[in-house]
């Protein structure tokens, strides 16, 4: 089970998170997810455009759309 602890574990106080906390989290992790995953297309594309540029192939393929 997760979450469970042996009685011998200590315990820490912490706050509880509001439904707001807890939503706002998950909104920002899938705006951060989002913006990795721009990054690693932009990455790639980047790679493929050198790789044209040092072996001509491919040379001819429109990445504008």
């Amino acid at each position: 089970m997760i979450g469970v602890q042996p009685v011998t574990a200590p315990t820490t106080m912490s706050a509880p998170v509001s439904a707001r906390a807890a939503l706002d989290l998950s909104v920002m992790k899938m705006e951060q997810d989002g913006e990795r995953a721009k990054g690693d297309a932009n990455a790639r594309l980047i790679a493929a455009a050198a790789e044209v540029q040092l072996t001509g192939k491919g040379g001819r393929v429109d990445v504008t759309g």
